[in-house]
C-alpha cells in the first residue's frame, strides 16, 4: 500500500517537472513555508503554556527537598570517623602453626 503511494508520488513529480517546472518550486515553496510557520507557532504556543517551565520548576523544588532532607553534600572525601570497635585475637594462628 506505502509502495503504491510512493509510486504515484514520484509519477506526479516527474509529470509535474516535465509540464511545469515552475510550479514544482512553488509547491515546494509554499510546503517550506508553512511548515516553518507552524512549527514556530507551536513553539511560541508551547513555551507560552508553560509546560517546560512547570516541569522545571517541580524539579528545582524536588532538588530543594532534597537538599534539606539529605543536607548539602561536599564533593570533598569526608573525615572518617574513629569506630570503637576493636580487633580480638582468635586462635585461627595457633592452629596454622600446630598443622605445620
Amino acid at each position: 500500500m506505502v509502495l503504491i503511494i510512493l509510486a504515484l508520488a514520484g509519477i506526479g513529480l516527474i509529470n509535474i517537472l516535465i509540464t511545469n517546472p515552475s510550479s514544482l518550486f512553488m509547491y515546494l515553496g509554499i510546503i517550506v513555508v508553512s511548515s516553518i510557520v507552524l512549527f514556530t507557532l507551536f513553539r511560541f504556543i508551547q513555551n507560552r503554556t508553560g509546560t517546560g517551565n512547570r516541569l522545571g520548576s517541580k524539579y528545582r523544588q524536588a532538588v530543594k527537598q532534597s537538599k534539606k532532607m539529605h543536607g548539602k553534600s561536599n564533593l570533598k572525601k569526608a573525615k572518617r570517623k574513629r569506630t570503637h570497635l576493636t580487633v580480638i585475637d582468635g586462635k585461627k594462628d595457633k592452629k596454622k602453626n600446630g598443622a605445620v
